[in-house]
């Protein structure tokens, strides 16, 4: 739709595909990534000359210290160009092209290691989406990427509030989310429970108290994250 879209209104499509190789959810009710470079029907939703596409290292990799990218569009080399003119202002390091170039070209490690990579991201969901539904989190499922777009239970606000002496008791029970208080529960879950989870209004959230979960992260550390989660939203 969004192909059609762009093609009615003359807009190029710049289709991110960060996480395409970090599909996790292999059941029969997902569809298997494909990238639009692959369609060969392309050309049916909109001119493929304003089709741009992106990916990295930093996702699917792990590697984002490298902080190196790419872009993709084979029928528009035009866009190549223009580009081509700015990449000497983010050359990499000689010695990092070597060493990202043998690393790509390797087939049958990337293979292996992005079959390990998705089995652990599909378990370690599986432990983070257990909890959150044992806990009755409110949570958006994905079958991709590395994190979870939940919101904490407005119990993390209240206490924070009540712990700084901003409310009452009595005043507890008509607590909302504000951007605001957000915030402060951000600060007081770095502060004194040592976890950092992103806020929402980080990434535009149109919504107050939502926050995102990193769960590509070792199982006993993911697990102590959950435990301290735990703790902060408690009453």
């Amino acid at each position: 739709a969004f192909l059609k879209f762009a093609s009615e209104h003359n807009l190029y499509a710049v289709v991110d595909e960060i996480y395409a190789l970090s599909v996790f959810d292999r059941s029969e009710a997902v569809a298997p990534f494909e990238s639009v470079l692959s369609w060969t029907d392309l050309d049916a939703y909109i001119d493929p000359a304003s089709v741009i596409v992106l990916h990295g290292l930093s996702k699917d990799f792990g590697l984002n210290g490298f902080r190196m990218g790419w872009v993709l569009s084979p029928w528009n080399k035009n866009i190549i160009n223009v580009l081509r003119c700015y990449s000497p202002f983010g050359y990499r390091p000689s010695y990092t092209d070597r060493i990202i170039t043998k690393f790509l070209a390797d087939r049958e490690y990337i293979d292996s290691m992005l079959q390990i990579s998705q089995g652990m991201l599909a378990s370690n969901y599986q432990i983070i989406t257990e909890f959150l539904n044992q806990h009755a989190f409110r949570y958006i499922p994905c079958t991709a990427g590395h994190f979870v777009w939940l919101q904490l239970p407005i119990n993390a606000c209240t206490k924070m509030l009540r712990a700084r002496g901003d409310i009452s008791a009595e005043e507890a029970n008509s607590v909302k989310w504000t951007k605001e208080n957000e915030v402060m529960v951000w600060d007081d879950l770095v502060d004194k429970f040592r976890v950092y989870i992103p806020t929402g209004q980080s990434f535009f959230s149109a919504d107050p108290g939502w926050f995102r979960l990193t769960f590509s992260i070792g199982k006993d550390e993911l697990q102590l994250v959950l435990d301290r989660l735990l703790e902060a939203c408690s009453p």
